[in-house]
């Protein structure tokens, strides 16, 4: 069984990535987390904007890809060392947010 943390879980990607755990048996949804819809009862652990860090701590996904490198890595890992596999579908996001404070806006020239 893998289990899986779905974060976007009302986005198209996301609706999408629920149709794949539920048709297959070998994985287990974990956890969910939207930015502003609410969720509840789509996962055992669920989470609506935020900090994401301590739903990923609870949820023990069985992989956390945590930076570009680590994403770059298990896709080439996946897509190129073996072929194309049945159940992966790839869009990253990243968030940007204060790591002192997760809720407090971002100026946005300071990301250019």
């Amino acid at each position: 069984m893998k289990r899986v943390a779905l974060l976007g879980a009302t986005g198209s990607i996301g609706r999408q990535a629920l149709e794949i755990v539920a048709a297959h048996p070998g994985l287990e949804l974990a956890a969910a987390s939207s930015g502003s819809t609410p969720i509840d009862g789509l996962a055992p652990l669920t989470q609506v904007g935020g900090d994401l860090t301590e739903l990923l701590e609870r949820a023990d996904p069985d992989i956390v890809l945590r930076g570009l490198d680590q994403a770059e890595q298990h896709v080439s890992g996946i897509c190129f060392k073996t072929g194309p596999p049945g159940l992966l579908g790839i869009e990253l996001e990243w968030t940007v947010h204060h790591i002192n404070d997760p809720t407090r806006p971002l100026n946005t020239a300071l990301l250019a």
